[in-house]
C-alpha cells in the first residue's frame, strides 16, 4: 500500500494546500481507483471508477464499474478528477479519449500521475524478477506496464496543448519520487502480510510525516511524473457533497449518449437510448460500462404506469408539513416530555411548518394518559402537535395509527425515550428534500444518552455485541439491509408506505416489528441509507437482567417472525433448532452467575473486559435460544421447502385438477422471499386470475408491464392480442430476470402450453438469436430439461457461434440427458420383470 500512497501523495499534498487557503473542497473522482483509491489514505468519501474491482471497495469508495474512455457522468460533474497511475495501463491509441473524458467531467482541475522513462521501466523489471523468484508469478499491473509503452510528459503535454493554447488550461509538471526509492516502497508492500499491513497502518497514522518523506524523495531520476491541469471558464461542479449514494443520481449520465439517467431501486434507465444499467454487486454500486447497458430494440418511450414509487416526492413548498414525527408511547409521560422538549428545541433550527409531531398513546393507564394529554397540550404553542389515544394494542398498531394520521410527505419514527438534537432533525429533512425518490429512506444513529453513564452490558449491546443496535458494520452513506431497519431513528416517504400497503404488523407486540416491516418494504423496493450524523440519544438505563429478559422475549417473538416468513427461519432460529426450554433455562442461570462474577471483577481489572464480553455473548445467546424454544413448543414454524413443494404440486397438476389459487395462498408467507419463490408466487397468482396489483411487485414500471402482458398471454394466445398495442420491454433490468424465472417455472412444472404462450416475449429480452438461444438453454438446464438445453446448444455449435462455456454446458446436457434415458430404461426393465 505504500506504493499506492506514493501515487496519491502529490494529490493529497495539493488538496491540503488548498485547504490551508480556506478553499471548500468537494468530492473527488478517482479514475482507475481500484478497491482502495485515495480515500483509503484520507478517509474522505470519493467516487471510484474502474473496469473491475479485484476486492470489495473501501467504505469511503462509492465505486462504479465504468470505462475511463466513456465516463458515466455529466459535464463538470466533479470539482477535481484524479488519473493516478492509469495512463500506462491504457493502449496509446485510447489515451486521448481517456484524457478528454477526464477534462469533460472536471470543473476545476485534473491530477495526472504516471511512471515514465527508462528508470521506471528498469524498476518494474527488477520488481517483476523478485516477485517471480519469491512467489512464482508476476503481478498483473507489471505485465500491463510491459504491454504498452509508458507515457511521456511530452506525449501528455501534446494532448493538452490545444486547450492550453486556447487559454482554457494551465499546466504544472512536478517530478515524483526517486525510482530507487519507489522500488524500495514496492518491495516493502510485498513483504510478509503482517509486516506490510503494519507499515500501511503506520503510514496512515503519520500521514503528514510520510508526505514530507515523499517530498524529500523527489530527487534524482524520478519514477513518475505529476501533472496538475488547472481549468478555467468552467461552471460550478454539480456534485456538491457525497454523504449517501443518492447524491450521485444528479451527476450520473448514460456513457453512450450522455443523457441523465432515471434511477429505480435496481436499475438506472436512459430515457433517450433506452439502455438499462444494473447494480454492480460485491460493494460496487452500479455497472455503468457501455457494454453493460442492455438496449431495448423498440424506439418507443419507456412506459411509466402509475405504480408505487414511480414518481418523486414533492420537493417544493406545500400547504402541509414536509415531515411528520411519529411517536408511539405507553405509560412513560416523563420520557415523552423529555422527547417533546428536545423536538421543541430542534424546531428552532428549522421552520416550524416544516414538520409536525403525531403522538399516539397506546392505551396508557388513566393517570399516565391524562399526563400525556396535558403534555401534548402544553407543547402545542411550540410544535404542530396532535395527540391520539387508542386502546392498548402494541407499538406496531400505534405506529400504524400515526402513519394514517400523519400529513407530512416524510415519516420519521422515534421512540418516546429518545432526544433529538436540532441538527439531526434537520439532517432528515434535508436528506429527503435532496433525494425525493419515493423509494429512498434514511437511517440515523442511536447512542446512549451521555448523562446515563454506561454499565458494561450497555456498552456491549451497542458495541461489540450489537444486540440493541448494531451500527458498527454500517458504512456512512451506504445502503443498509433490512436487519438494520431500526424504528428508533428511521425516515421513509409516507406515500411509498401507503401505496405499497406495507404497514407495521400488529401481531408483533414487542421487538422485531421494525425489522419485519423493513423486510417487506425492502422486497417492495425501499432503499435505506445510513447517515450517522443524524444521531438520537437513548434515555433508558438498563442492567444485565433486563437484557436477559429482553433476549428471551426476542427469541419468542422470532418464532412469530419465522412463521410469517419461513425462508428466514434458519437465520432467526438457527439451522439446528432450539434446545428444550428447561435445558435452556438451566444454561441461562449458570451463565448469568458467571457474568455477575466478571462484572464485579472488571472494575478493578479492566483487562478482563474481553472475557466479560465473551460471557455476555454466551449469556444473551442462551436467553434467546430459551425464548425460541418456548415459542416453538407453543407453535412450530412451517418449512419453506414444504410450502414450495405443495405449491408446485398444486400448479403442476393436470389442467382439470390444477389449483393455482391454492398455490397462491400457500406461497403468501414466502412472497417476500428469494427471487425464484417470489416469481412462483406471482405466476400462481396470474394463473389464478389475479392482476399485477395483487402480486406484491416492487415499484418498477417495467415489472408491472411484464406481468400485465404475461397475464394477457396466459389468458389468451399471444396471436390473439392486438398487434402494436402492447408496451415494449427490453433487455436488462429486473424484468428480464423476472421473465427468465417465469420461463424456468413453466418448464420445471411441465406447463408447456403456457410456456408457448409467453415465449414470444423472449425476442424482446434477448433480441439476438445467439443471445436468446444461450439464455433459453441455461433456463432449460436449470429447470432440468436437459434435452431442450442440448438441442438449443447443439444449434449454436453447428452454426459455429458456441462459446467455451456453451460447449461445457452442452457436454453436461448430454451426460444428464443420457443418465435420465438410462434411468428410464432401467425402470421399464424392472417393471417388466415384476
Amino acid at each position: 500500500m505504500l506504493n499506492w500512497l506514493s501515487r496519491y501523495g502529490f494529490v493529497i499534498q495539493s488538496r491540503n494546500r488548498l485547504r490551508r487557503r480556506r478553499r471548500l473542497l468537494r468530492p473527488i473522482l478517482d479514475v482507475g481507483s481500484g478497491p482502495y483509491g485515495i480515500g483509503f489514505w484520507t478517509g474522505e468519501p470519493f467516487v471510484g471508477v474502474d473496469l473491475n474491482f479485484e476486492a470489495a471497495p473501501h467504505p469511503a469508495n462509492f465505486a462504479l464499474l465504468a470505462d475511463a474512455a466513456a465516463l458515466p457522468f455529466a459535464d463538470a460533474a466533479f470539482e477535481e478528477v484524479v488519473l493516478a497511475d492509469l495512463l500506462e495501463h491504457v493502449p496509446p491509441e485510447r489515451r486521448p479519449a481517456v484524457l478528454s473524458e477526464a477534462l469533460r467531467v472536471a470543473a476545476r482541475r485534473v491530477y495526472i500521475t504516471f511512471p515514465t522513462g527508462e528508470a521506471a521501466r528498469r524498476a518494474d523489471r527488477i520488481f517483476a524478477d523478485y516477485h517471480r523468484r519469491v512467489f512464482g508469478t508476476v503481478p498483473g499491473w507489471v505485465s500491463e506496464h510491459e504491454a504498452h509503452p509508458l507515457p511521456t510528459p511530452e506525449e501528455v503535454a501534446a494532448l493538452l496543448s490545444p486547450l492550453k493554447a486556447g487559454g482554457q488550461v494551465k499546466l504544472k509538471i512536478v517530478p515524483g519520487e526517486n525510482a530507487r526509492f519507489h522500488l524500495l516502497l514496492t518491495l516493502a508492500d510485498h513483504l510478509p502480510a503482517g509486516f506490510s499491513k503494519a507499515l500501511s497502518e503506520g503510514a496512515k497514522a503519520d500521514l503528514s510525516d510520510w508526505l514530507r518523506v515523499f517530498r524529500a524523495a523527489a530527487v534524482g531520476t524520478p519514477y513518475r511524473v505529476n501533472f496538475v491541469v488547472e481549468l478555467s471558464g468552467r461552471p460550478e461542479p454539480l456534485l456538491k457533497k457525497l454523504s449517501a449514494e443518492p447524491d450521485l443520481f444528479a451527476v450520473l449520465a448514460c456513457p453512450v449518449c450522455r443523457c441523465g439517467l432515471i434511477p429505480e431501486p435496481e436499475t438506472l434507465r436512459c430515457p433517450r437510448c433506452r439502455r438499462a444499467y444494473r447494480r454492480g454487486g460485491q460493494g460496487v454500486l452500479w455497472d455503468l460500462r457501455p457494454a453493460a447497458g442492455m438496449q431495448a430494440p423498440d424506439p418507443r418511450p419507456i412506459p411509466t404506469p402509475a405504480v408505487p414509487g414511480a414518481v418523486r416526492c414533492p420537493d417544493g413548498p406545500a400547504p402541509r408539513p414536509f415531515l411528520s414525527v411519529v411517536i408511539a408511547t405507553y405509560n412513560r409521560p416523563a420520557d415523552l416530555e423529555r422527547c417533546l422538549d428536545s423536538l421543541a428545541a430542534a424546531a428552532g433550527g428549522v421552520r416550524r411548518r416544516q414538520f409536525e409531531v403525531v403522538v399516539v398513546d397506546d392505551g396508557s393507564d388513566p393517570a399516565e394518559a391524562a399526563e400525556n394529554r396535558r403534555l401534548a397540550a402544553s407543547y402545542r404553542r411550540q410544535l404542530q402537535l396532535r395527540f391520539i389515544r387508542q386502546a392498548h394494542r402494541g407499538p406496531a398498531a400505534a405506529r400504524n395509527r400515526g402513519i394514517r394520521a400523519a400529513r407530512g410527505h416524510v415519516l420519521l419514527f422515534l421512540n418516546d425515550d429518545v432526544t433529538v438534537p436540532p441538527e439531526s432533525l434537520k439532517a432528515h429533512i434535508e436528506f429527503h428534500r435532496e433525494h425525493p425518490e419515493l423509494w429512498v429512506g434514511m437511517l440515523g444513529r442511536v447512542e446512549w444518552a451521555p448523562e446515563l453513564g454506561q454499565a458494561p452490558i450497555m456498552d456491549y449491546v451497542m458495541g461489540a455485541g450489537g444486540h440493541q443496535f448494531d451500527f458498527k458494520k454500517l458504512a456512512p452513506g451506504r445502503e443498509v439491509d433490512f436487519w438494520h431497519f431500526y424504528g428508533t431513528c428511521l425516515s421513509v416517504k409516507r406515500r411509498f408506505v401507503l401505496e405499497t400497503g406495507e404497514l407495521f404488523d400488529p401481531d408483533f407486540l414487542a421487538l422485531w416489528d421494525d425489522i419485519e416491516w423493513g423486510y417487506r418494504l425492502s422486497a417492495r423496493g425501499l432503499k435505506v441509507y445510513y447517515r450517522p450524523e443524524a444521531v438520537v440519544f437513548h434515555h433508558h438505563r438498563v442492567d444485565t437482567d433486563y437484557y436477559v429478559r429482553r433476549q428471551r422475549l426476542a427469541g419468542r417473538t422470532a418464532v412469530v417472525f419465522a412463521r410469517k416468513h419461513p425462508e428466514l427461519a434458519p437465520r432467526l432460529l438457527g439451522a439446528g433448532g432450539a434446545p428444550a426450554p428447561d435445558a435452556a433455562e438451566a444454561g441461562v442461570e449458570a451463565l448469568r452467575a458467571q457474568a455477575g462474577l466478571l462484572e464485579r471483577a472488571v472494575g478493578e481489572n479492566p483487562e478482563l473486559k474481553p472475557v466479560l464480553e465473551d460471557a455476555y455473548g454466551r449469556l444473551l445467546a442462551a436467553a434467546y435460544r430459551q425464548g425460541a424454544a418456548e415459542g416453538l413448543k407453543e407453535c412450530p414454524v412451517p418449512s419453506a421447502g414444504e410450502l414450495i413443494r405443495r405449491a408446485e404440486n398444486a400448479v403442476a397438476a393436470e389442467a382439470a385438477t390444477r389449483r393455482p389459487e391454492a398455490a397462491f395462498r400457500l406461497l403468501k408467507p414466502l412472497k417476500y422471499g428469494p427471487p425464484e419463490v417470489r416469481v412462483l408466487y406471482r405466476l400462481a397468482g396470474v394463473l389464478a386470475g389475479r392482476g399485477p396489483g395483487e402480486l406484491c411487485l416492487p415499484p418498477v414500471p417495467g415489472l408491472y408491464v411484464l406481468w400485465r402482458r404475461l397475464a394477457q398471454a396466459l389468458r389468451s394466445p399471444a396471436a390473439d392480442l392486438p398487434a402494436g398495442t402492447q408496451p415494449a420491454l427490453g433487455p436488462g433490468g429486473p424484468e428480464a430476470d423476472e421473465y427468465a424465472w417465469a420461463l424456468y417455472w413453466l418448464l420445471k412444472l411441465g406447463l408447456f402450453e403456457e410456456f408457448e404462450r409467453v415465449f414470444f416475449l423472449a425476442g424482446e429480452f434477448w433480441p439476438g438469436d445467439r443471445e436468446r438461444a444461450r439464455a433459453l438453454a441455461r433456463i432449460a438446464a436449470r429447470a432440468g430439461r436437459w434435452e431442450a438445453a442440448a438441442a438449443l446448444l447443439e444449434e449454436l455449435k453447428t452454426s459455429g457461434k458456441a462459446a467455451e462455456e456453451d460447449l461445457e454446458l452442452l457436454s453436461r446436457a448430454y451426460i444428464e440427458f443420457g443418465l435420465a434415458e438410462a434411468d428410464g430404461i432401467l425402470q421399464k426393465v424392472a417393471h417388466a420383470n415384476a
